[in-house]
């Protein structure tokens, strides 16, 4: 059993932890999260959502997950990460303090050679590896006409042998069962590995690449936009899609000011067009998505 804590002073744009940080908000947070699981401890308390290097060394916060350990409310500590996997995993590698990394890895990322890189060198300084983002999106197409196949792209990032384990997200019995089908015979055949070869479309799946931050003009934290989108309209998971919306501090209206948006997606996605879709779902009462 697994938490994430996620840190109010932790600037989404940059990555980094503001001088207001306080190493006491893991503590409260963490005290809130068992009192839901209704448990005294988990196996890994995971600190969320890293993208830099200085924060994943951020004495103040190793601190207070130390401390959290300290008092036997985790087992293990570790950290996510969604964007600039390679430069997290090794930091957490140089840190010597992490015991697991859990880390956006499947077919679709451009960059996949050198997560795979960073992961062997995790792995073989003892950390424990988890992938997550394995489904890449689920289809191939904004449309979703076109699903990607489930079993290959999970087979895909488990075949690696310096990933321990996966988390692929499931919402109906359906899709658990999947997974479990997975777990009894993970050999990636050859048809599946065809399967996975990536046609010119646009799908889901947006990688943290970072190179629309600058050309927008209200300054959006676009890639946790696009995550959203993705929770929403691809995993059918809107209650996760809401909860993330409501965390980015967003204005009252993305977009609706901006002229033509200068704005161009390395994955080709229309940014506006899915930044005006997705901030809607923040007015929906929370009763009507779980």
């Amino acid at each position: 059993l697994a938490t994430k804590i996620h840190l109010s002073t932790l600037d989404r744009k940059t990555g980094l932890f503001s001088k207001q940080t306080r190493g006491e908000e893991i503590g409260e947070k963490l005290d809130i999260s068992l009192k839901r699981l209704g448990l005294d401890h988990v196996d890994i308390l995971h600190l969320h959502n890293q993208s830099v290097r200085e924060s994943v060394l951020y004495e103040p916060v190793i601190k207070a997950l130390e401390k959290a350990k300290r008092d036997g409310k985790t087992r293990f500590l570790g950290l996510s990460t969604h964007k600039n996997e390679p430069e997290v995993i090794r930091a957490a590698v140089e840190a010597k303090f992490y015991d697991v990394v859990l880390t956006s890895y499947n077919f679709k990322q451009d960059h996949h050679l050198e997560v795979q890189k960073a992961v062997a060198e995790a792995a073989q300084a003892g950390l424990g590896i988890v992938a997550m983002k394995t489904q890449a999106g689920v289809y191939w197409d904004k449309e979703k006409q076109s699903p990607i196949n489930m079993k290959a792209a999970l087979k895909w990032a488990l075949r690696d042998p310096n990933v321990h384990t996966a988390i692929p997200g499931f919402t109906t019995l359906d899709q658990l069962q999947t997974d479990l089908e997975v777990l009894r015979d993970p050999t990636l055949t050859e048809d599946e590995k065809r399967s996975l070869e990536t046609p010119k479309v646009v799908g889901f799946f947006c990688q943290g690449c970072n190179q629309c931050l600058d050309p927008c003009l209200q300054k959006l934290p676009i890639p946790e936009l696009m995550r959203s989108f993705m929770y929403a309209h691809a995993y059918r998971n809107r209650a996760a899609a809401q909860a993330l919306l409501l965390e980015l501090g967003l204005p009252e209206s993305p977009c609706g000011d901006c002229g033509e948006c200068p704005v161009l997606c390395a994955k080709g996605f229309d940014v506006r067009q899915r930044v005006q879709d997705i901030v809607r779902l923040r007015e929906v009462p929370r009763e009507f998505l779980v």
